[in-house]
């Protein structure tokens, strides 16, 4: 029954029986839980003294895991400053600068579309964008326009009238009337 020697399987069964071994210390509940915590794990009497820097290393490994996650929210408030300065600063910024002149604009085209005819009323009155082109065109664009445009225009010319309503459509980005647009042939 036993290995090899006789009653071997009644010793071990003794040896259950009787408890630890003479000289190992005996386990000792120092009230641990068996979660992390210290609710019903045994160590040796011996192990006391021993379990005292592991102890000590847990609760700095605490602590370092609280500076990580320190560290961590701190690198998560910075991403979000960082996308507001880098990001939302500078567009904000543009759009600051952009809007008005962009609105302006679109105030200038608007009217310009009325006159020309392209409004509700559909009355053409290219003479006030004709004036408004003598009166703030660059003197070299008026330089380019046929000779005698200034005359034609105070004697009511609808050729000179077209050419300067023409200029200020075009500083407007608009198309003057009866002129193609992109895609249409000239007849």
């Amino acid at each position: 029954m036993g290995a090899g020697r006789p009653g071997g399987a009644r010793r071990g069964a003794r040896a259950r029986r009787a408890g630890p071994v003479a000289g190992r210390p005996r386990p000792v509940d120092l009230g641990h839980d068996g979660l992390g915590g210290r609710r019903g794990r045994r160590r040796p009497l011996v192990g006391d003294e021993l379990a005292a820097p592991f102890d000590a290393l847990g609760e700095a490994g605490g602590a370092v895991t609280g500076a990580g996650q320190d560290a961590e929210d701190a690198a998560r408030t910075l991403a979000a400053v960082l996308a507001v300065v880098l990001v939302v600063l500078p567009v904000g910024w543009l759009l600051l600068r952009w809007l008005p002149w962009r609105l302006r604009w679109l105030r200038e085209a608007a009217a310009a579309d009325r006159l020309t005819g392209r409004g509700a009323d559909g009355v053409t009155d290219l003479e006030l964008l004709a004036a408004r082109a003598m009166a703030t065109a660059p003197l070299p664009q008026l330089a380019r326009l046929p000779a005698g445009t200034g005359a034609g225009w105070r004697a009511g010319d609808p050729a000179a009238l077209r050419a300067l309503a023409a200029l200020e459509l075009d500083r407007l980005g608009l198309r003057s009337p009866g002129r193609p647009g992109p895609g249409q042939a000239v007849l």
